[in-house]
């Protein structure tokens, strides 16, 4: 096979060429002499061997280049492996037990592979030759700041959501703050109204990434209802805007009022709950939301 000749090689070639970039190639039947290692914080992926052999295409002219579609497929091995977004998730509730949180489309919160940036790297590396002992995928962005990934310290075989995390049960009406396993802090709160699917609060894995104060709230939804209004304490946990934040006109939180007297599909809370979320709940932790299995059926949001 070919071999990029940037490293010290003892292997001996059978044929050696330099380009115009002063680059210079082998042709040689040994494996190659480097590898790259992707970090996935609990466990690595190394790239080496006939893995790596078969991303590297000899030329007639006794130079290699690059094969990018065994490069896309490996990249794509890697994001079906390690990619945790879009997925269903297991969790401990306070209340219910051992649940299986569902996904949604406003719950953004997890692990998703760039593939086309990170493939564009690969193929860097491949062409430098050079042994990389520790890397990272490329993890997409939105383009608005909001960086598709989790807690690295969380992150595991079996979770990624660890031991500090916003907790909202849309059934009981409750949330609870987490930190190290410990409740540091909780309080009743109202979500999305039920009556309607537009207004209803969605299960899912939700991540804290922006904060704001003195927040204007404005917008308009497919019911043809629209609002402006301001909060004190702005904690956006979506890319669709829900958020967590104060109501101070709201005379009553928990219970059933998210019933007939519910959000637009915010998290309102009473202003120390929101103060709270602000001061002490860094970016990045996961918000976890979900309703009983009960409720999922009434909703719509399981199989009956």
């Amino acid at each position: 096979m070919c071999l990029l000749l940037r490293e010290k090689n003892n292997n001996k070639a059978t044929e050696s060429q330099t380009d115009e970039n002063n680059t210079s190639y082998i042709q040689t039947d040994n494996k190659t002499d480097f590898s790259i290692t992707y970090d996935f914080y609990y466990t690595t992926e190394t790239l080496e061997g006939e893995k790596l052999e078969e991303m590297l295409n000899a030329d007639p002219d006794g130079s290699c280049t690059v094969n990018d579609d065994k490069c896309r497929e490996y990249v794509d091995y890697l994001a079906d492996k390690y990619d945790t977004f879009g997925k269903d998730r297991k969790f401990h509730a306070t209340l219910q037990g051992d649940i299986i949180v569902p996904n949604s489309d406003d719950a953004v919160y997890g692990w998703q592979i760039d593939r086309e940036k990170t493939c564009e790297e690969l193929v860097k590396m491949l062409k430098a030759g050079k042994t990389v002992e520790s890397c990272e995928p490329v993890y997409y962005d939105n383009g608005y700041g909001y960086v598709y990934d989790g807690v690295k310290s969380a992150r595991s075989a079996d979770d990624d959501i660890g031991e500090t995390y916003v907790e909202i049960d849309l059934s009981a009406q409750h949330l609870w703050v987490y930190k190290n396993g410990e409740i540091t802090y909780q309080c009743d709160i109202v979500s999305g109204q039920s009556t309607s699917i537009t207004t209803l609060t969605l299960p899912g894995v939700y991540k804290l990434w922006y904060k704001g104060q003195n927040y204007p709230l404005n917008g308009s939804n497919a019911d043809g209802e629209s609002w402006s209004t301001t909060c004190n304490y702005w904690n956006l946990v979506s890319v669709c805007g829900i958020g967590l934040h104060d109501t101070v006109y709201r005379n009553a939180f928990g219970g059933d009022e998210y019933r007939y007297n519910g959000s637009k599909g915010c998290i309102n809370m009473p202003l120390d709950g929101a103060k709270y979320i602000y001061e002490e709940v860094a970016l990045g932790t996961p918000v976890v939301m979900y309703y009983s299995e009960e409720q999922y059926r009434e909703f719509g949001l399981r199989d009956q």
